[in-house]
């Protein structure tokens, strides 16, 4: 079943009351059951079924990528609704695994290296909060969601 990058976005944005939730990767959101770290709040904004294989409140950013989910796509081709950070098999470095939904770039400009994201983020206020963030492409890589339709 696919969701249109417009259902993302509203997702995001009005899925979970803003900046009222915790980030714990351990807590699940009432009513709907994702958990509420990032990949949780990301497997919200996508509509993964919490019934599918692996998921625990939704996928982490291992299963994210290794179940198919995600492929690996170049930041120019970053569309509204897509995914930045970082998931796969490596994501569980000491930085931990990390990914927000994509909105657009600061100022409709990718040269200036901001991308406008919604996320739910540790040791930042509780979530999820739109932001502008800087992006290190050495880092971060952009993702796009097996199921998204223009």
């Amino acid at each position: 079943m696919s969701i249109s990058r417009e259902r993302v976005l509203l997702r995001a944005k009005y899925g979970w009351p803003t900046e009222t939730v915790p980030f714990d990767k351990a807590s699940f959101h009432a009513p709907d059951g994702y958990r509420t770290d990032a990949a949780g709040f990301v497997s919200m904004c996508w509509d993964i079924p919490l019934t599918a294989p692996h998921s625990w409140g939704g996928m982490s950013t291992v299963t994210l990528e290794t179940d198919g989910w995600v492929k690996e796509i170049p930041v120019r081709d970053l569309l509204p609704g897509d995914a930045i950070g970082h998931c796969g098999p490596d994501s569980t470095d000491a930085d931990g695994g990390v990914v927000v939904i994509f909105e657009g770039w600061l100022n409709g400009d990718i040269n200036l290296g901001y991308a406008l994201t919604w996320q739910q983020l540790p040791n930042t206020s509780p979530g999820p909060a739109r932001r502008a963030r800087p992006l290190d492409f050495r880092r971060w890589h952009a993702y796009r969601f097996r199921d998204i339709s223009d």
